[in-house]
């Protein structure tokens, strides 16, 4: 739709309207072919003697369009989302929108079927537009937050969106359970988050 309405590609439309005008000078669209000055490599876990890491296999990163073929620096995420949320990137109408939590045709919360009860450790987290909407905090505050992830990298942008507190994480290695995001969120947001429940003793 992006590119029918502005008659360029994604990654054109985007530099134009979005990342100039908002001085993210190190977020684009990726390439391959692009040179990226002090660009990462991409690893996965090894459960090999002597090796952490492996190379992630191999991925043109820009057939994930606008699935995940961005790159960016947590510089840059950062003011990202100080725009979203000050009326710079969107109206703030329609940042407000974002924040409100999704609802199915009958009015019940996007969330009151999940597929899974695995999804039960997400507790009273939310979907608005684009952004997960967590209230598990001392005083029903939101915070917003989403992650990411392709071959060889993971990233977490979240904000205690009262306060403006937030944080963005980079890691330049897959998804999986050792990242340290959620300790990151925790040590960050910790004046405002609920204390997690105390483990029953017998």
């Amino acid at each position: 739709i992006i590119e029918q309405v502005t008659g360029t590609s994604l990654a054109e439309a985007a530099a134009a309207l979005l990342f100039v005008p908002l001085d993210l000078r190190d977020t684009a669209f990726d390439s391959v072919s692009d040179v990226v000055p002090g660009r990462a490599n991409g690893y996965t876990p090894c459960d090999e003697p002597g090796r952490a890491f492996v190379d992630a296999d191999y991925l043109d990163v820009s057939l994930a369009g606008a699935a995940g073929a961005m790159r960016s620096t947590a510089a840059d995420l950062r003011r990202w989302q100080r725009a979203l949320f000050q009326g710079q990137a969107v109206s703030p109408a329609l940042a407000a929108k974002m924040i409100e939590p999704g609802r199915l045709r009958n009015g019940q919360l996007a969330s009151t079927h999940r597929h899974s009860d695995n999804d039960s450790a997400m507790g009273d987290t939310q979907y608005g537009l684009g952004l997960m909407l967590d209230t598990s905090t001392i005083d029903g505050s939101l915070i917003a937050h989403h992650h990411g992830g392709i071959n060889g990298f993971a990233s977490y942008l979240a904000i205690h969106v009262p306060s403006g507190l937030g944080l963005a994480c980079l890691c330049n290695v897959d998804t999986h359970p050792g990242l340290p995001f959620r300790d990151i969120r925790r040590i960050v947001f910790r004046e405002f988050l609920q204390p997690p429940p105390r483990s029953s003793r017998r």
